[in-house]
């Protein structure tokens, strides 16, 4: 099983790939869901995703999967109120998904046949974009706003 995202599309071209039965709605519409469902679901979504490609995860990724899960569930249970507390890291996350939105989906549309013949740094470059932003918010990102490095050197450390 593959996860899908079927509420964003970047043209119309690809209309034809997106086979839910909600796909005419969420996507004549999408410029008015997108914003409040990656603030309000991304979390959850790339959660999901993580479960559903589970078989293909190392151990140790699972590890840090469990621990952090016991790590959040103790955070929380020393709140007193802590849906509320869920609530604001949901949307914090959910802020880095717009970032990540904004970092694939900007460009337009070409032509797979225009292309194929370019090398991949520069395809990379094409794709993605990069954001400028302040040094506070540098720790935000984790370097993703980096994004074209991000995809030309993918093994290419932080520092």
């Amino acid at each position: 099983m593959q996860a899908q995202e079927d509420v964003f599309c970047q043209d119309e071209k690809l209309l034809g790939f997106f086979k839910a039965f909600h796909n005419p709605i969420t996507i004549a519409y999408q410029h008015f869901f997108i914003v409040p469902l990656c603030l309000l679901f991304s979390r959850t979504g790339i959660m999901v995703d993580g479960y559903i490609n589970f078989k293909e995860t190392h151990l140790f990724e699972i590890l840090g999967g469990v621990i952090h899960f016991i790590w959040m569930l103790t955070l929380f249970s020393y709140l007193e109120h802590p849906w509320p507390a869920y609530f604001m890291t949901t949307i914090v996350q959910g802020t880095l998904a717009l970032q990540l939105l904004g970092n694939h989906y900007w460009k337009p549309w070409v032509e797979i046949n225009d292309q194929k013949y370019v090398s991949f740094p520069k395809r990379q470059v094409e794709v993605n974009a990069n954001y400028k932003c302040s040094r506070w918010m540098d720790w935000l990102y984790g370097g993703l706003h980096f994004h074209n490095e991000h995809h030309s050197f993918p093994c290419l450390p932080r520092n």
